[in-house]
């Protein structure tokens, strides 16, 4: 089933909060992206490989033509939507700010009968940067604002490794004093591209790594000389 075409915020990844007015900050939640499409039926769309589940729910009729965008946990083996964008309300493009979806997100609950195929629930949010403890495994710290959303990532941890780059794309191994430690993790197509330019002509470096947590990986940040 083909959803209506929608444009993303740009999103970045930081590990420094950024430093910025009128901000909103939400727990985001760790798992995959999904589209609820509410037609007839309510289907759920996973982003990546647009994989289509029909969902068994009762709603209003009123609600043909709403398109919500979130991300897919599960709790007590019960499978909640979290929300993270409203595109579509009942037909309605929505380019309101990030608040304002939020309270018409509530309002598109009410017209949804209680079931325990899928729970649509808000994240964690605050006007303030606080630290979060929600009841779901936290990606990151996400900052809405106009002019762009960030993934703050919390870094706590350093380590070097010898870095080589192998065959395959954006597969690089770490090793310590020539002993095979992990793959590293290429969390952006900026760093990406980055690695690409760095091993274009050398096969191994050294590099300062930071640990990604909810991945439990290492992600090559700085070369050292």
């Amino acid at each position: 089933m083909t959803i209506p075409p929608v444009i993303h915020p740009l999103e970045k990844t930081v590990y420094k909060m950024p430093i910025l007015d009128d901000c909103i900050f939400v727990s985001q939640p760790y798992g995959k992206q999904y589209y609820l499409w509410f037609t007839t039926e309510c289907t759920l769309i996973e982003r990546r490989t647009k994989k289509e589940t029909i969902l068994p729910i009762q709603f209003d009729p009123i609600l043909a033509g709403t398109l919500i965008y979130g991300t897919v946990v599960y709790h007590e083996s019960i499978r909640c939507f979290l929300f993270d964008d409203l595109f579509f309300d009942k037909g309605e493009p929505v380019v309101q700010p990030y608040l304002q979806k939020v309270d018409r997100f509530t309002d598109i609950i009410v017209h949804i009968r209680p079931n325990h195929h899928c729970l649509l629930m808000l994240p964690l949010l605050s006007s303030t940067y606080q630290g979060f403890d929600p009841i779901y495994k936290q990606y990151s710290v996400k900052v809405i604002h106009a002019s762009a959303n960030y993934h703050y990532l919390e870094q706590n941890k350093t380590n070097i490794f010898t870095v080589r780059s192998t065959p395959k794309s954006d597969i690089y191994e770490l090793y310590t004093n020539n002993v095979l430690q992990s793959i590293a993790y290429i969390d952006t197509y900026k760093r990406s591209s980055y690695m690409n330019t760095l091993f274009e002509t050398v096969q191994e470096h050294r590099m300062e790594c930071i640990w990604h947590e909810p991945f439990k990986k290492w992600i090559p940040d700085k070369l050292l000389s």
